[in-house]
């Protein structure tokens, strides 16, 4: 089977989104924390190109997968991983305005807040987007 067969609608629908939400997330940290532009562009690009390269990533996955088949899913799982990495950085973000804890107890207290919250977001997006694919 072609490896660009194996690309569903379901994984183009799910590569969008996750791309989506880990642009505007990233763009929202990146504004937040005052990071100048890179290259005079301008930070919201994100909220395009990580989409593209999240679907780019999952074809690359089903390429590779022609030789190793466990690259068959890791298009996947990266392009999950990096999202909720980015969900995680965001919430901590936000907790760490809303606060101003920046050391200490309370530090501790958000930074596990914000890890709970990107492993519950692993579970769901691994839970859906693998539904009857696992093996």
């Amino acid at each position: 089977m072609n490896f660009l067969q194996k690309f569903t609608k379901r994984d183009l629908g799910f590569a969008v989104l996750t791309g989506l939400i880990t642009g505007v997330i990233g763009w929202r940290i990146l504004e937040f924390l005052k990071t100048p532009e890179f290259y005079n562009l301008p930070w919201i690009l994100l909220v395009v190109t990580v989409p593209i390269l999240w679907i780019l990533g999952v074809l690359l996955g089903y390429f590779l997968g022609q030789w190793l088949n466990f690259f068959n899913q890791f298009g996947k799982f990266a392009a999950i991983g990096f999202t909720n990495f980015i969900v995680t950085a965001g919430v901590l973000n936000i907790l760490l305005s809303i606060t101003d804890y920046t050391s200490g107890i309370g530090y501790s207290f958000i930074s596990s807040v914000s890890f709970v919250v990107g492993v519950i977001s692993s579970y769901i997006w691994n839970k859906y987007w693998f539904r009857g694919q696992m093996a």
